[in-house]
């Protein structure tokens, strides 16, 4: 009796020893996937920290199906893979379609092999390219995943299967459980955001045509709303959204626009005080520098915050943010890059005029009055000009005359015009150093400017520092800051209106 008992029990030792290592090198296969799905680089809810994990977490269980799935679906799911790979990624889905192969011709089906399969399907498909409509290569993947897991279940017994379909219900209801806070903290800043929105468009008006204390007040508004809906849209109630695909994008969307947003609008409230226009202006002749130059602080201050507000609104930028929130952002993320664009703009020019103004020393400038009565490339036919000088802020009219006066004192022959080959290369027949009348053929407003800085310094004019052009229209804009003109000796107004014509 002996001899048989110690045979049974070395049977049962060396089959247990061999289901040992199979589940040794299947778990061995699943974890090598999991690093491997985990450096994929695929952002299924957009969290830095939840997305390797929740790639590393698909690849594994992947890898564990596979195992136990079926010949077929074993072939369904390395074909799949290989129909979307791309680049390098053809090499593990063509190892997949090749074990799955050979999985067809042994006379039972390998554990190993199968968890091989789903190993190197998982690295494929976690990596596919975006290909076709936006989301198909999720679909896709959801179907590759829906075929394993489907295959795997069938082989399990019923106590595992009740496990099973408990754990999915359990993910379903964490789910659930998790999206609920994150949609009434939208809902609830949803209110909040809209009376922010409209409070700031309203400041940007009032920054130009009304009191500073208004403009201040209603950016405060602004922020607080903005607060409140920073509060409520990324509350720490909402956080566990994060680990939920497509809740998450939209979830982070919201929190990260209302916080750039709120942190904007309490810079503007706070810098607004500084940069006060109705300060700024054309009194007794001269522009306050000292005034100006205090605007050098805020401005770029604002500058600054804008350029990282509209960063932050980039980096929330997804496809899968549902229509309501995703077409806001787009629409806010316009606004805010006209707004960032005149911001900047307002900042160079803080930051140069000064010295145009006259800080650094008296500057002379040409202001060159077009006609349309004859067309040239740079809008008409040049008539009178006006000299500018600046020193220290103060603007003077030095003079103001025909260009026929200046074409008078020109040298025989004309001005000799240097360092203007392709000028002249084109418009040189045209003789354009004899007559000023005819120095915008070309369309280059900087081109034309050096062309009459040398004309009218040999001319006998001051050296000029620039050269600014203005036609009908641009009077008439001109008109719209200065209100209307009555020209001196006639009974004539002009308007903005009526100037043009």
């Amino acid at each position: 009796m002996t001899p048989p008992a110690e045979g049974a029990s070395t049977g049962s030792r060396r089959g247990w020893s061999r289901r040992q290592q199979v589940n040794v090198v299947v778990w061995a296969l699943a974890a090598a996937a999991a690093i491997g799905g985990a450096l994929a680089g695929c952002h299924p809810t957009g969290t830095p920290v939840v997305d390797p994990v929740f790639a590393a977490v698909i690849a594994g269980l992947l890898t564990l199906a596979m195992s136990r799935a079926r010949r077929i679906p074993t072939i369904v799911v390395a074909a799949g893979a290989l129909a979307f790979a791309r680049g390098w990624v053809f090499l593990p889905a063509g190892l997949a379609v090749a074990v799955a192969l050979v999985t067809t011709f042994a006379r039972r089906r390998h554990q190993c092999l199968g968890a091989l399969v789903g190993a190197l399907a998982a690295q494929a498909v976690l990596r596919w390219p975006a290909v076709g409509f936006h989301g198909s290569t999720a679909l896709a993947a959801a179907g590759v995943l829906a075929v394993a897991f489907l295959s795997a279940y069938r082989q399990l017994g019923r106590r595992a299967r009740r496990r099973s379909r408990w754990a999915v219900a359990g993910l379903a209801v964490a789910a659930v459980v998790l999206t609920v806070p994150a949609v009434l903290g939208a809902l609830a800043a949803r209110s909040a955001a809209s009376a922010a929105i409209a409070e700031a468009r309203s400041s940007l008006h009032a920054v130009g045509s009304a009191p500073t204390a208004e403009a201040e007040s209603q950016l405060r508004a602004a922020t607080a709303d903005l607060h409140s809906a920073h509060g409520q849209a990324g509350s720490w109630y909402t956080a566990g959204a994060r680990l939920v695909p497509v809740v998450a994008q939209n979830r982070q969307a919201l929190a990260v626009a209302t916080g750039a947003a709120e942190r904007l609008t309490s810079a503007a409230a706070t810098e607004v005080t500084t940069v006060d226009l109705h300060n700024l202006g054309y009194h007794d002749g001269r522009v306050d520098l000292g005034r100006l130059a205090a605007f050098r602080t805020p401005v770029a201050t604002l500058a600054t915050q804008s350029t990282d507000a509209q960063a932050a609104l980039r980096s929330i930028r997804s496809p899968w943010l549902v229509p309501p929130i995703g077409d806001r952002l787009r629409s806010l993320s316009g606004e805010l890059d006209k707004a960032t664009g005149s911001i900047h703009l307002a900042n160079d020019a803080v930051a140069d005029l000064p010295g145009i103004l006259g800080g650094n020393g008296v500057r002379h400038y040409l202001v060159i009055l077009e006609t349309p009565a004859e067309q040239r490339g740079l809008d008409g036919l040049l008539g009178d000009y006006a000299e500018l000088t600046v020193d220290n802020g103060h603007i003077a009219l030095t003079d103001a005359a025909s260009f026929s006066k200046v074409n008078e004192a020109l040298p025989p022959g004309g001005a000799k015009l240097t360092g203007l080959a392709d000028y002249l290369a084109r418009y040189g027949k045209f003789n354009p150093g004899e007559n000023f009348e005819d120095v915008t053929y070309a369309p280059d407003l900087p081109t034309v400017g050096k062309v009459i800085q040398q004309m009218y310094s040999q001319a006998g004019g001051d050296h000029l520092d620039g050269v600014l052009a203005l036609d009908t229209s641009g009077i008439a804009a001109l008109l719209k800051l200065t209100g209307p003109i009555t020209v001196p000796g006639t009974t004539t107004t002009l308007t903005a209106d009526t100037a043009a014509d």
